[in-house]
């Protein structure tokens, strides 16, 4: 063989290698927030309500997130998926509260807060 075609060889080994072992160049993505739903429940003198529970439905299909509210009266409803929501808070001894709210994108957070009328013994 000649010494032009070892030279080739050579280098073609070279540039295989080389190419072959780099990763390839990924674009960098910005982590993106969570998609969720916050806010206080609290009684009609403005005092927190703990151990509440606050449920999310999405409209239109069967997904659901819920969460009990802590001593402070926040909850946060993590994870969602993007669409439109209907979300009640409610408590023993109180009269249960609706709102809707829409997550239109990846990252989107709202806020609900809740005030929870006192249901009196009849």
């Amino acid at each position: 063989m000649s010494r032009r075609f070892m030279v080739f060889i050579a280098l073609v080994a070279f540039l295989f290698t080389v190419t072959n072992c780099q990763a390839p160049l990924r674009k960098a993505t910005p982590p993106v927030d969570p998609t969720l739903i916050t806010g206080i429940v609290k009684d009609s003198n403005g005092s927190a309500l703990g151990h509440a529970s606050v449920k999310a439905v999405k409209k239109g299909s069967n997904f659901t997130a819920s969460s009990t509210t802590d001593s402070s009266g926040e909850y946060i409803l993590k994870n969602l998926e993007t669409g439109t929501y209907q979300v009640t808070a409610s408590l023993y001894g109180y009269l249960p509260s609706t709102r809707e709210t829409e997550l239109s994108t990846d990252g989107d957070q709202a806020r609900i807060d809740f005030e929870l009328q006192y249901k009196p013994n009849r």
